[in-house]
């Protein structure tokens, strides 16, 4: 209070970055579909799951082989992957057999590797990577920057 009134304050605890033009319908990032580290964030509508000791659940696209490359959680995957303009298709892919003890780690294997197979388009919007299949979102990741 001032006196009779009543002031308002608006405190910004941070600001990630500034740029001219920029909105927050429009999220600023360098993230592109290719050679960008995307982390997975949900599959199938459940969280994605990271073991102890086992690479986080991601994906890699590498234009210059057109080589799609990750880990499930459990194992590490790779193969080919066709890109026109939203269109993607991963595949086929080849994983490594690693026993994973989880059940619930197993599932998500499963889920993500359907994923990938089942993907027809792509989105990037700021740093969330959206992938899509014929019965609507299959999955979704988010940008990991490297510094």
């Amino acid at each position: 209070m001032e006196g009779d009134r009543l002031v308002e304050y608006v405190v910004v605890d941070s600001l990630e970055r500034v740029g001219p033009g920029a909105s927050c319908q429009e999220p600023m990032s360098r993230a592109t579909l290719e050679n960008t580290y995307w982390k997975l964030f949900d599959v199938a509508g459940q969280p994605a799951r990271v073991a102890d000791s086992i690479a986080e659940p991601h994906l890699l696209l590498h234009p210059a082989q057109r080589q799609a490359g990750g880990s499930t959680g459990c194992n590490s995957f790779g193969g080919p992957y066709q890109l026109s303009g939203d269109s993607l298709r991963l595949g086929p892919l080849i994983a490594t057999l690693r026993a994973c003890l989880d059940p619930d780690m197993n599932r998500q294997e499963r889920s993500f590797l359907n994923a990938l197979g089942e993907t027809r388009t792509w989105q990037v919007t700021g740093d969330t990577l959206t992938l899509t299949g014929e019965a609507g979102q299959l999955a979704r990741f988010a940008a990991q920057h490297m510094r």
